[in-house]
């Protein structure tokens, strides 16, 4: 008895891409339409008139401060949630980016954290804001230069 080995090559093509972030509106922050129940507009909430983004081939360069606006008591609890969404064909979508914190004053120095490794690390009067966190009005939030290009 003759045993028949049939060896199948499959020949392939692997094609990959990279993707660059093209901000189109210069003031990064725009009001959602539609949002979701108690969100609140990142203007609502920082006076961030001496922030300034400047935007160029090499990402999102942060600098300046923001002065929080509102006013709440110390036993309040700030919960946040960021998304990242994609606009595709005339709707957006959502992505894999997303993050939800139940008590952001909690946690917001974590080193584990994302916006603490890429953002509260930047913040010149953390003893300040680590006491107040961002509940107490007029409260600054003092950033020296953050390059989002190397995120």
């Amino acid at each position: 008895m003759f045993q028949t080995l049939v060896v199948f090559v499959v020949v392939t093509n692997i094609w990959a891409t990279d993707y660059n972030l093209v901000i189109e509106d210069p003031y990064i922050y725009t009001p959602c339409k539609d949002g979701p129940p108690g969100s609140t507009f990142i203007h609502d909430v920082f006076n961030l008139d001496n922030m300034v983004f400047d935007l160029d081939e090499d990402g999102i360069h942060v600098s300046g401060n923001g002065t929080v606006k509102w006013d709440f008591p110390p036993t309040y609890r700030i919960s946040s949630s960021f998304s990242v969404m994609k606009f595709n064909r005339g709707f957006w979508e959502p992505t894999i980016y997303n993050m939800l914190t139940a008590d952001f004053c909690r946690v917001m120095f974590d080193e584990k954290q994302y916006y603490s490794k890429y953002w509260w690390k930047h913040v010149r009067n953390r003893k300040e804001i680590e006491e107040k966190c961002l509940k107490v009005k007029d409260v600054s939030e003092t950033i020296f230069v953050v390059s989002l290009a190397s995120l």
